[in-house]
């Protein structure tokens, strides 16, 4: 009597243990779905955020070639006048100088 109690206490466990087994494997397969959702979530928006990125940077890069040639024109131009004006003051200079 006392071994078939024990055989029923020992199975009785073993069947609480296994509920409780099953209901934790449930609990984790919620969260690692819940979870991979999140990441697969994530994962979208990274690429969104990097591909924004990409574009952007591409933007930025074209501003800054234009803005960089247009000053190296304008360095160009004004150097050129001040060639230029260096050519008329020499000039005028010199006319000044020969007339004295």
């Amino acid at each position: 009597m006392e071994q078939n109690n024990r055989e029923v206490a020992i199975a009785e466990s073993q069947e609480q243990m296994y509920e409780r087994e099953k209901v934790i494997q449930e609990r984790h397969l919620k969260e690692m779905e819940q979870l991979t959702k999140m990441r697969d979530k994530y994962v979208k928006d990274l690429e969104k955020v990097q591909k924004e990125a990409d574009t952007e940077e591409g933007k930025l890069r074209k501003d800054f070639k234009t803005t960089s040639n247009n000053y190296l024109n304008s360095v160009q131009v004004y150097d050129a006048d001040i060639g230029n004006q260096t050519l008329d003051n020499a000039k005028t200079q010199a006319e000044y100088d020969d007339t004295i």
